[in-house]
C-alpha cells in the first residue's frame, strides 16, 4: 500500500524525547543502541561554545546572576544543562553541558569536582566584577562558595544539610537553633571569612550562606498556620535570594537551542 503523502519515506529517521516514551521495555531496548547521557552530535560543541562567546560580549548584565539547571531538546533528546541567567535582562548568557564525555576547561585542575568546574566556566567572563551568583542547595557547597569568593565574586545561596558547615561556627546546628513560629530567623556571622549564615522558618526551615546581603527584615510574606494567616517581614538576604531565583525559574526551563 502506498503512502498517504508521496513526500513520506517509511524509511525515515525520526527522533524523539526519552520523556516521551511510556514504556518500560521499550525504553530498555533502546537503551541497548543508544546512549541517552551523550548528545547525539559533536556539532552541540561548537554552538554552545559560539552561543556564549556572543552573549558575554553583547550583553552587558547587571549586579546579580542565577545559576541553575534546565532541560532542553538537542535533536530531539532530552538534555540536561547548566545555566547563568541575567537578572537585569532576564537573558540566559552562558549554558554548560552536563553530560558530555569529553573534558572540559577546569576538569583536571587539581581537587576540582566537576560541578565547581561548571560554576566557574559559567562565570568566567566575569572574574573580579564583583558582581553576586544566586543558587539553590544544588550548588551551595564549601568548595564552590570559597572559589567564588577567590574570583572576586560574592554569592547567595541555599543550603538542604541539616548539619551546617564551616567549621569556626559558633554550633554546626542551625535548624534545631530556629524557633518553630513561622517567620522565626536564626544567624551566624564568621568573621574571618566574612560568611554570613541565616536560617528563616516558612513552612519549613531553610538555611542560606551569603558573602553579602543583611539581616535586617525587608519585604514581607504569609503563611497559614494553626488556621490563621500570619504575615511577617523576611531578612533581607532571604528575601533577594527568593525575589531573584523565582523570576528566572521559568526563564531555566525555556528551549534555549
Amino acid at each position: 500500500m502506498p503512502p498517504s503523502n508521496s513526500n513520506l519515506n517509511e524509511n525515515s529517521i525520526i527522533t524523539i524525547s526519552k520523556r516521551f516514551i511510556k514504556d518500560k521495555r521499550a525504553k530498555e531496548l533502546l537503551l541497548t543502541k543508544f546512549d541517552w547521557n551523550t548528545p547525539e552530535s559533536l556539532k552541540i560543541r561548537s554552538t554552545i561554545q559560539a552561543f556564549n562567546t556572543h552573549m558575554s560580549s553583547c550583553i552587558t548584565p547587571g549586579k546579580c546572576f542565577v545559576i541553575d539547571e534546565s532541560m532542553n531538546q538537542w535533536l530531539g533528546i532530552g538534555q540536561e544543562f547548566k545555566t547563568l541567567a541575567d537578572h537585569h535582562t532576564y537573558c540566559i548568557l552562558q549554558i554548560d553541558t552536563v553530560s558530555d564525555p569529553k573534558p572540559k576547561e577546569y576538569d583536571s585542575d587539581e581537587g576540582m569536582r566537576k560541578l565547581t568546574a561548571t560554576v566557574k566556566r559559567l562565570v568566567k567572563p566575569w572574574f573580579g566584577t564583583g558582581r553576586t551568583v544566586i543558587a539553590d542547595s544544588w550548588f551551595g557547597a564549601p568548595d564552590i562558595t570559597t572559589m567564588l569568593t577567590e574570583l572576586g565574586l560574592y554569592y547567595i545561596m541555599q543550603v538542604a544539610k541539616r548539619r551546617y558547615w564551616p567549621r569556626g561556627m559558633p554550633t554546626t546546628d542551625v535548624v534545631e537553633h530556629t524557633d518553630n513560629e513561622p517567620g522565626s530567623i536564626f544567624t551566624m556571622k564568621n568573621q574571618q571569612r566574612g560568611l554570613l549564615v541565616t536560617t528563616f522558618r516558612h513552612l519549613k526551615v531553610k538555611a542560606f550562606i551569603s558573602s553579602c546581603g543583611t539581616t535586617r527584615l525587608s519585604g514581607s510574606c504569609a503563611v497559614e498556620h494553626k488556621g490563621q494567616i500570619k504575615q511577617f517581614a523576611r531578612p533581607a538576604v532571604v528575601d533577594e535570594y527568593e525575589k531573584h531565583k523565582v523570576r528566572l525559574m521559568l526563564l531555566t526551563t525555556l528551549d534555549i537551542i
